[in-house]
């Protein structure tokens, strides 16, 4: 949801690179997010200063988490369903279809706030349904919502700004879950489109052996 904007700015990035960083139990994280179309897409988490990472992938095939322990786990079922859901609206496959097969369905508007919102469920190939508050004037992606057996997340952009091609992008994100987990807002603090991006950062890393959840 970070990248927003009209269909041709969107199909110019190929890729992109973002960092955001957010606050949780008094350390700064530091999140840094790639995608590359068709549905590549690389996450790593760690604490600002540090060298412990998280780090979570799709290369297309198999999707992988790798924790500070170095060992690489591959992921099934719901896990690996999360994965594939957040590399293909890291690369806009609700309009670019061809990117990741997606369905997109109308539901009935929601009032968010004091506001009421156009809601489209978005569901990828093998991902999670998840939907998405258009701004009824804009009709700009302004809110997520997901939900998993564990939790209901929704994120709600705060601010826009301009990203490098002059796409709209999500300069503030602040996130709320079901669960009790701490409400945290992540703010933007650098994107780069269209770089020199291998396809093999997206590949599973080797690691301390591997598992299968």
């Amino acid at each position: 949801m970070s990248a927003l904007g009209g269909r041709k700015l969107l199909g110019s990035i190929k890729n992109q690179v973002s960092v955001y960083t957010f606050t949780l139990l008094g350390r700064v994280l530091v999140v840094r997010t790639t995608t590359k179309e068709p549905c590549y897409y690389l996450q790593v988490t760690q604490a600002e200063g540090g060298t412990s990472k998280i780090s979570v992938g799709f290369d297309g095939k198999t999707a992988w988490s790798q924790g500070p322990d170095g060992v690489t786990q591959v992921l099934t079922g719901e896990k690996r369903a999360a994965v594939i859901s957040d590399a293909a609206g890291g690369n806009d496959s609700e309009i670019f279809p061809a990117r990741w097969p997606t369905t997109v369905s109308l539901k009935p508007p929601e009032t968010h706030g004091d506001k009421t919102y156009v809601v489209l469920d978005i569901t990828p190939k093998g991902g999670l349904s998840h939907d998405v508050f258009l701004d009824p004037q804009t009709y700009q992606p302004m809110i997520e919502r997901s939900v998993d057996s564990s939790a209901t997340s929704i994120s709600v952009v705060n601010e826009l700004g301009k990203g490098p091609l002059g796409e709209l992008q999500a300069q503030s994100i602040t996130t709320t879950r079901s669960d009790g987990f701490p409400q945290v807002t992540a703010t933007l603090q650098f994107v780069r489109d269209n770089g020199d991006i291998s396809d093999t950062i997206f590949a599973p890393p080797l690691g301390k052996g591997g598992v299968t959840i």
